[in-house]
């Protein structure tokens, strides 16, 4: 019987221990190319690398309420339900920390729905807008590659399933978030 219990829990063990190392190189597998990121970013924000084709409005195209102050990615899943670039539009994407930091903030108004603001140590600001969810509250500290949220299509009535990304700089001007994400 003890022999058993002992057994058992050595296969707990071993299979938490093997559970733990998958997550971890699951993580590295979606990171992006540090070199090709500017600082602080050094983790990839969808788990996709983020190409061109995957942005569908870009920062400063002319909109009637004015110049686009960020961009706009696509949230796509395949047949199967995993994430794709070429896939579906769909809700519900993991989002990931791209850099360690804290949550400045998380509200909702009407024009992005649920959104988030993080801040990373030098100064550097990431907006998301129309989440489904928020998966760390104001204040939380993060790392790298952590969950922080979930794709939706939150805010005007008809918004498709996106995520809207917003950088400002340490001085607090907006700046294309493309070659912060590696694009």
């Amino acid at each position: 019987m003890k022999n058993d219990i002992v057994k058992n829990l050595i296969g707990i063990v071993l299979i938490a221990t093997a559970a733990g190392i998958a997550y971890k190189l699951y993580k590295l597998s979606k990171q992006g190319t540090k070199e090709n990121m500017k600082a602080p970013f050094v983790f990839g924000l969808l788990p996709y690398p983020i190409t061109s084709d995957v942005v569908s409005s870009p920062f400063g195209a002319v909109r009637p309420s004015g110049p686009h102050n960020g961009v706009d990615l696509k949230t796509k899943f395949d047949a199967a339900g995993k994430p794709d670039p070429r896939g579906t539009p769909d809700i519900g994407m993991t989002i990931f920390a791209p850099f360690p930091g804290i949550v400045a903030d998380v509200y909702t108004n009407a024009r992005g729905g649920l959104q988030m603001i993080l801040l990373a140590k030098d100064g550097t600001k990431l907006g998301l807008a129309h989440l489904l969810t928020a998966q760390v509250k104001k204040g939380e500290t993060f790392e790298a590659g952590d969950i922080v949220a979930g794709s939706g299509n939150s805010g005007p009535p008809n918004t498709p399933p996106h995520v809207h990304v917003t950088v400002r700089d340490p001085t607090g001007t907006s700046v294309d978030p493309l070659p912060y994400l590696g694009v």
